[in-house]
């Protein structure tokens, strides 16, 4: 009798009550030609790349690649010129490519070949699409490309097809071609967040040989190795540890200035203090640092604020040429105070610029800038994010490659 009552309540549900799952749908005026930077809001997606021209010689290619946020992307296919086949196998990260050649990986500036979204962007600049209907799930839009690759001397009459997906708005095939199909380029993409992983090749740029400032026993080794490790990837920089006779030589795949290599293996305690400037010859009642290399630039530390456990920092490159550190916290905003920022009892900078982030004035900014360039910043915003290291290592020998 009870398994009937069961039987007789499921029946008894109405049908209405069963949830009815509908897709969303991008509209057609939602596209315009900057649809690429969708794309560029997914973890990962994969493409598949071919074009042929006849002029001004005859050339071919054809490459299946991913592309992984932010920057990775791997491309691997063949190209035909004159009759000749030549393999594709390049990897990209950032700024840099690497090519595979008969004596191993090379790494040069990165260029337009290794960025996908990059020749989406060209191609698509300034263009007006058009729309042209709905079919198997995508919108089909006609435009007039720009595309120089296939068509360097401007003589053929193109026309590009955009096909975008109705329910994510997400690309999914470019075409660009002649009446004559004398000159064609067409990108598909597809795998769209899917869990990938992009390996860049490890190219060694920079060699160190680093040196405790005391014998080190194999577990403080084994710390110091595991840290410098979580330094370096933190900001995306490939490395090489090998412990020989109470040093450690350190081999990277990215440049980093000796300045930088000093700030990424000191202990790395960061403070942040308020405090003010002293002046030549005036005397002071609390700890007094030099700041930079003039003896006669001095700070005297009034209050800590802070260390690496309570405070954030994010670097901003917007503008090249001055990029400035930001440092946040918990700590109220007096105006026309001096703020000192140290690691290891090294005077790593001294702002006056600060702005509350709060009516209570409780959490305040800070704004740093440093002539020396990005990488000794990204150095610096890396320790605030990482433990210290039991010791500091001295480097005793950097050599570029």
């Amino acid at each position: 009798m009870r398994n009937y009552r069961v039987l007789i309540f499921f029946l008894l549900i109405p049908a209405g009550c069963v949830p009815i799952i509908r897709k969303t749908r991008v509209l057609p005026d939602e596209i315009d030609n900057r649809v690429y930077r969708r794309l560029a809001g997914r973890k990962s997606f994969a493409f598949n790349v071919a074009y042929h021209t006849d002029a001004p010689v005859l050339l071919s290619a054809h490459s299946r690649g991913v592309w992984q946020r932010p920057d990775r992307e791997a491309w691997d296919g063949f190209w035909i010129r004159g009759g000749q086949k030549n393999a594709i196998r390049m990897r990209a990260n950032g700024d840099v490519q690497f090519f595979w050649t008969d004596s191993g990986w090379q790494i040069q500036p990165r260029g337009l070949e290794s960025k996908i979204l990059d020749q989406l962007e060209q191609l698509l600049a300034d263009v007006q699409l058009s729309y042209r209907g709905e079919f198997a799930g995508r919108y089909r839009f006609q435009f007039q490309p720009n595309m120089s690759l296939i068509d360097p001397l401007r003589q053929k009459n193109l026309s590009g097809i955009l096909d975008v997906d109705i329910h994510s708005g997400l690309p999914v095939r470019v075409y660009v071609g002649d009446p004559e199909r004398r000159a064609e380029w067409e990108a598909r993409f597809s795998g769209f967040d899917r869990k990938v992983r992009v390996e860049i090749p490890f190219v060694p740029v920079l060699r160190l040989e680093l040196a405790p400032e005391r014998r080190l026993r194999i577990n403080e080794r084994r710390l110091v190795s595991a840290r410098l490790q979580h330094r370096l990837r933190l900001m995306e920089i490939g490395c090489r540890q090998n412990w020989e006779k109470g040093n450690l030589e350190l081999v990277l795949d990215q440049v980093l200035s000796r300045t930088a290599v000093e700030l990424l293996t000191c202990r790395g305690q960061v403070e942040l203090w308020r405090g003010r400037w002293v002046k030549p010859g005036e005397s002071a009642g609390g700890r007094v640092v030099q700041a930079g290399i003039d003896a006669a630039r001095r700070v005297e530390l009034l209050e800590r604020l802070g260390d690496n456990s309570q405070l954030q920092a994010e670097v901003d490159t917007s503008i090249p040429l001055q990029p400035k550190l930001t440092v946040t916290g918990r700590f109220a905003f007096q105006d026309s105070s001096s703020y000192i920022l140290l690691a290891d009892q090294r005077v790593l900078g001294v702002t006056e610029i600060a702005e509350p982030l709060d009516a209570g004035a409780v959490a305040t900014r800070l704004h740093f800038s440093d002539s020396d360039g990005p990488d000794i910043l990204r150095t610096i915003q890396m320790l605030f994010s990482v433990p210290p290291l039991p010791v500091s290592l001295r480097v005793i020998s950097y050599e570029r490659r």
